[in-house]
């Protein structure tokens, strides 16, 4: 054997082919012939491709290995979303992998919440502060809102500081409307109570509504005070208009006996809007409420009568004073001052940079009532109509009237006025009163009204009206002349004590007057009576042919001692009067009352008693001896009304007060 070995080593030494040698221990090459290579068996049950491999080493062969190539795919694996398509060997892919909420996508097919079906890529969004789509944004692609806070829970929000979300936030709304977020009361649409001060709808008023009933004047929605004893603070009062232009109307009152700058010299108040609450004018009057006009001498009586209008076509309003004591034109002869800019704060002495028409002779009162009458001879300027009761142009204290065209640009004596008017008969005081009557005729020109209280044209005493169609020729005239003479029922009536005009009351676009005659009886007493005509006819009539009648309800009511048009109180597109009844009793003696007549005013006679009323404070204080329908002062779009009683004593005694009622809806 050792040599067999010797040799055998010796041929591979030699270089020998062993090529058909087997070498030791090498494996078994299965030939498939059907045995068992190693120990001859014929190969049954054998397995002839070897053992199962790993060939990703990840553990698992490919027996059982659904991707034996990649390390991370093995039954098992935690499934991620890497691009392989079933990472656990489960046979489901990726985007369907772990599914909770059904909706066809889990995590690995971009589902941000696998547990909110309507939350996938491509759901539809929906406004709630959510992502549904999962693009990383809530709500994206929907249309932004306004939403404004409700801090009062009314359903009205907050218009300061509004929030943009598609979706109202907690405790947000989308009517941004609520004038007062704190007060779950105050809001549009909510009730509003009369009297209270307070802008309850939210309309821009001050909580007021279209008065009812009768009420206590102490109830008024603003009060103005006269600053001293004996003022007569009221004793004269007219619709101003805006003088300043900030948008309100203000008020233009008289205290012709105030002590300005001497005894009785008179004061002229601008109050400018808007007014509220008890304002006092003691010590003058603040620059936030307006201007003050003093007469310039003793006895002035500056205030005995006030009006405004613009006599200058520049849409800016003048102020007309009258102080019936001036002594320009003689002792007490009096005067009126055209102020052409009334727009500075501050006590002013007339004639403060206006214009002084005085009286032609000494003792006529010039001023006891003045007018804008607007314009009466169509040059486009306004004009102005003066009363002075006790001129004797016609006969002792038979009375005139002034018609002065505008513009008013220099001081003169009346007797240069364009044309005047005195009265019929000695002690007839024509031109006590004297108003822009409108246009009644439609002929586009101004026409007048001018009383005569004390004309006996229909017994003593009985008054009478006088109607004067523009446009007017210059020189003077006998009242007994004028278009329409309207007289007095009876005797004593002192119909023409006060007149006005009232605007277009029937609707048939002409303009309407009224006359009160404060000493007429109905029913035997002596109660007062108010006529209103719509058309008046040409030529003398008595009263009784008026369309309208309103009788006093109590004698000695002085029903018809004020008259005027009050505008729209109501908002119901109807014109409305207000009366004054100074006279009347009903709050203490001689306290006086005032009425608000709603329109629509029909053809009739009716009593006062039937429409609302306010009524004095206290005895002697004279309310409704001046009415007045200044406009709309707070701005709610509402007009006023405004009720003087010179004799109050809030302040002392007879220093007087203003009251305004605020307009509103019913």
């Amino acid at each position: 054997m050792r040599r067999k070995l010797l040799a055998l080593l010796a041929v591979l030494t030699l270089g020998g082919s062993a090529a058909c040698l087997e070498p030791p221990d090498a494996p078994v090459q299965d030939d498939d012939t059907g045995d068992d290579d190693v120990t001859g068996d014929d190969d049954t049950g054998d397995d002839d491709t070897g053992p199962p491999q790993d060939a990703d080493h990840d553990g698992w062969t490919s027996e059982d290995d659904c991707d034996d190539g990649n390390a991370n795919v093995y039954p098992g694996a935690p499934d991620v979303c890497d691009g392989v398509a079933d990472n656990d060997c489960d046979g489901v892919d990726d985007p369907q992998e772990a599914d909770a909420d059904g909706d066809g996508l889990g995590a690995c097919g971009g589902d941000c919440d696998d547990g909110d079906p309507a939350v996938h890529p491509g759901a539809e969004e929906v406004c709630d502060g959510h992502d549904q789509d999962c693009d990383g944004t809530a709500d994206d692609g929907l249309p932004l809102l306004e939403w404004f806070a409700d801090g009062d829970g009314d359903g009205f929000g907050d218009p300061g500081a509004p929030t943009s979300r598609c979706a109202a936030p907690p405790d947000h709304v989308a009517d941004g409307s609520d004038c007062d977020d704190g007060d779950p009361g105050v809001h549009p649409g909510a009730e509003e109570v009369c009297g209270n001060h307070r802008d309850d709808d939210c309309d821009g008023g001050s909580g007021t509504c279209a008065p009812s009933g009768v009420r206590d004047l102490s109830e008024a929605d603003a009060i103005l005070v006269g600053e001293d004893e004996y003022d007569r603070f009221a004793s004269s009062a007219a619709r101003a208009g805006d003088v300043d232009g900030d948008g309100y109307a203000d008020l233009l009152i008289g205290a012709y006996e105030a002590d300005g700058v001497g005894t009785w010299s008179g004061k002229v108040y601008v109050v400018r809007g808007p007014v509220e609450g008890t304002v006092l004018l003691g010590g003058g009057v603040a620059a936030s409420v307006g201007a003050v006009y003093s007469g310039g001498a003793a006895y002035d009586y500056a205030g005995a009568s006030v009006a405004a209008g613009d006599l200058y076509d520049t849409g800016d309003i003048g102020l007309i004073l009258g102080a019936s004591g001036h002594d320009g034109g003689g002792t007490a002869a009096g005067a009126v001052i055209v102020v052409p800019e009334p727009t500075t704060a501050g006590t002013h002495a007339l004639p403060a940079g206006g214009h002084a028409l005085t009286g032609e002779v000494a003792s006529t009162s010039v001023g006891t009532a003045v007018a804008a009458v607007g314009d009466v001879d169509g040059d486009g300027y306004g004009d102005l109509l003066v009363g002075s009761p006790y001129n004797d142009g016609g006969g002792t204290n038979a009375g005139k009237a002034y018609l002065v065209l505008g513009p008013v640009e220099a001081s003169a004596s009346l007797a240069t006025a364009h044309a005047s008017f005195r009265g019929e008969r000695s002690g007839d005081s024509a031109g006590w009163s004297v108003a822009a009557a409108g246009d009644v005729d439609c002929d586009g020109y101004a026409d007048l009204l001018i009383g005569a209280p004390d004309s006996d044209g229909a017994g003593t005493g009985s008054g009478a009206a006088y109607l004067v169609r523009g446009p007017v020729e210059a020189g003077e005239r006998v009242l007994s002349d004028a278009d329409a003479v309207l007289t007095g029922e009876g005797p004593d009536d002192s119909a023409g004590y006060a007149v006005a005009g009232v605007g277009d009351i029937d609707g048939d676009g002409c303009d309407d007057v009224a006359v009160g005659a404060p000493f007429a009886t109905h029913g035997g007493l002596m109660v007062g009576k108010v006529y209103v005509l719509f058309r008046p006819p040409d030529g003398p009539h008595g009263l009784s042919i008026a369309d309208v009648q309103y009788a006093g309800e109590a004698e000695g009511d002085f029903a018809g001692s004020a008259v005027a048009g009050a505008g729209d109180v109501d908002g119901d597109g109807s014109l409305d009067l207000v009366v004054g009844a100074s006279g009347s009793g009903d709050g203490g003696y001689g306290a006086g009352k005032a009425y608000w007549v709603p329109g629509p005013i029909t053809p009739g006679a009716y009593s006062l008693g039937t429409v609302p009323a306010f009524l004095g404070e206290a005895a002697s204080d004279g309310a409704g001896s001046v009415v007045a329908g200044p406009g709309d002062v707070n701005g709610d779009g509402y007009d006023d009304i405004l009720v003087g009683a010179d004799g109050n004593d809030r302040a002392g005694s007879a220093a007087g007060a203003a009251y305004v009622i605020l307009g509103g809806g019913a």
